[in-house]
């Protein structure tokens, strides 16, 4: 069977099941039970918990159930908003769950990941929940089977339109289309109380701790072990009465080690070894500020508040991945486009200063 035959196929049963009568109108504080599919980046992950403390907000009674990935897991199990889990099966909703997802007759479905296949458009229509709205990417992606918009009438309601707003912004807009008030925007996430206690001890004797997560989503978003090396040394120099820790994944520990025998500082030291994202996101709680590239990193610490420098390559994209904190966040434009190690390591230093001296003047006042 040709590739052109099989995409016939799929358009058939496309233009079938898109075929709703579309209801645009529905308040949230009437419905029961949502079904919600999240991104698979843990950072853009992060990005969505706004949106189920607002849903929570409206109705203290709504069952929030989410579809994720396995690697996100770990985000959400202590989330108090969420009552139900579903981990996809190589991106695919196993059988069983799917058959109880239709059981659980969802008064919506909201999908937030951007990217739909053509199985799990499917799978979203059996599911026959009485309403379906979607991430404007998500139905963007549907063209790719060359289905015209006034055959597709699948989904209720499409937000998140405005490509330049902050991408929480988007997951949130569904809010402002169905004319809700949204309370707070900042992330939300629920610490695993066991990870906290394994590294209490490492950090308790530490006055002010500055973490540097040098490794992006690419190579291209992350420094070079050579700008890293750079980098600590003048930092460690400079402010001898911090502490500076190296973060690493533990596929780059033997990396991040000899980064940190170069630079021969007893100021700045290795990360203690993390085993899950738990235990990741833990370390993280501990720090006072974070030295980033954009990355998963750089989210988590904006949930805890975090002072953030982040550095960014010099493009309009990644401030729509901007920190969302309320402690001090300053954002470093590299000289390149496309390679985040072309920064002035000059800047990272007086945007630290900055930070520090604000903190001693808060404590101060």
């Amino acid at each position: 069977m040709s590739i052109k035959f099989k995409n016939k196929i799929k358009l058939f049963f496309i233009k079938l099941a898109a075929q709703r009568i579309q209801k645009n109108k529905f308040k949230i504080e009437k419905l029961d039970k949502v079904l919600i599919r999240i991104n698979d980046p843990i950072g853009d992950a992060i990005l969505t918990t706004p949106v189920y403390r607002e849903l929570h907000n409206v109705n203290k009674n709504l069952q929030i159930d989410l579809i994720l990935s396995k690697r996100n897991y770990q985000l959400f199990k202590n989330n108090p908003y969420i009552n139900k889990i579903f981990i996809l099966d190589k991106g695919k909703i196993l059988l069983n769950e799917l058959l109880y997802m239709r059981q659980r007759k969802y008064d919506l479905v909201i999908d937030l990941y951007g990217k739909i296949s053509f199985l799990f458009f499917l799978q979203l229509h059996f599911i026959n929940a009485k309403y379906y709205i979607a991430n404007a990417t998500s139905v963007a992606d549907m063209k790719k089977y060359k289905v015209s918009t006034k055959d597709f009438n699948f989904f209720d309601h499409v937000f998140g339109k405005n490509l330049d707003m902050h991408h929480a912004d988007r997951y949130l807009d569904f809010f402002n289309l169905l004319n809700y008030n949204i309370v707070n925007k900042y992330y939300e996430i629920n610490i695993d109380k066991n990870s906290l206690e394994k590294f209490d001890k490492f950090f308790q004797e530490k006055k002010y701790i500055v973490g540097i997560n040098y490794k992006g989503s690419n190579k291209g978003n992350s420094l070079t072990i050579e700008t890293i090396t750079e980098l600590g040394k003048l930092l460690s120099k400079h402010f001898q009465n911090v502490t500076f820790i190296l973060l690493s994944e533990p596929k780059y520990m033997n990396e991040a080690r000899d980064i940190c025998k170069k630079i021969n500082k007893s100021n700045f030291v290795l990360t203690p070894k993390t085993n899950s994202l738990d235990e990741f996101i833990s370390v993280i709680y501990f720090l006072d500020t974070i030295i980033t590239t954009g990355s998963s990193a750089m989210h988590i610490a904006s949930s805890f508040n975090k002072n953030i420098i982040a550095i960014y390559p010099n493009i309009q994209y990644y401030y729509t991945f901007e920190p969302r904190t309320k402690g001090r966040s300053i954002i470093i434009n590299t000289e390149s486009k496309t390679d985040t190690s072309k920064v002035n390591i000059e800047s990272v230093l007086n945007a630290l200063k900055k930070i520090i001296q604000e903190s001693k003047d808060i404590e101060n006042n």
